[in-house]
C-alpha cells in the first residue's frame, strides 16, 4: 500500500488527515507534518527524513503540500534525491486529494495515483454558481 504523508505549515494538514478519517474512516500508514513558521528549514529537513525513513516506503510515498515556494516543498525537492522513485509530491492539497489518495491507493501504483489525485484535485474546483445556477 502507498504511504500518505501530508505537509503543511502549521496544523492544516492534521485537521486535513483527521477530517478524511472522519468520513472515510482510519487510515494505515499515513501521517501529517505541521511545519512551525519559527523552524529552521534544515531541521525540517532532518524530521523529515526520519518520518520519511520510518514509513516503509517500497510501494512509494505520496506527499501531499499545501503551497508551493514554501519550507515545505523546498524541503521536500531536496528529499527527492535522496529517495528518487519511491516519492512523488502534490502541491495545492485539499480535502478531496486527501481522501482520493486513500481512496485509490491499493489499487495504483505509486505514478497512478499521483496522476489520479492530480486529476481529481482539478475536477473538484469549481465555480458552483456557474456550474449549477445558470440563467
Amino acid at each position: 500500500m502507498i504511504n500518505i504523508l501530508i505537509i503543511t505549515h502549521e496544523d492544516f494538514g492534521a485537521t486535513l488527515l483527521k477530517t478524511a478519517r472522519n468520513i472515510i474512516g482510519e487510515q494505515q500508514f499515513s501521517a501529517a507534518v505541521s511545519i512551525k513558521s519559527n523552524e529552521d528549514p534544515k531541521s525540517v529537513e532532518i524530521r523529515l527524513e526520519k518520518i520519511i525513513k520510518a514509513f516503509n516506503i517500497e510501494n512509494g510515498l505520496l506527499i501531499l503540500l499545501d503551497l508551493v515556494g514554501g519550507t515545505p516543498s523546498v524541503v521536500c525537492t531536496s528529499l527527492l534525491k535522496k529517495f528518487n522513485n519511491k516519492i512523488e509530491i502534490l502541491s495545492g492539497v485539499n480535502l478531496y486529494m486527501v481522501m482520493s489518495a486513500f481512496t485509490h491507493r491499493q489499487k495504483l501504483t505509486l505514478l497512478e495515483l499521483k496522476e489520479k489525485v492530480l486529476s481529481d484535485a482539478k475536477a473538484s474546483i469549481m465555480d458552483l454558481k456557474g456550474n449549477f445556477f445558470r440563467a
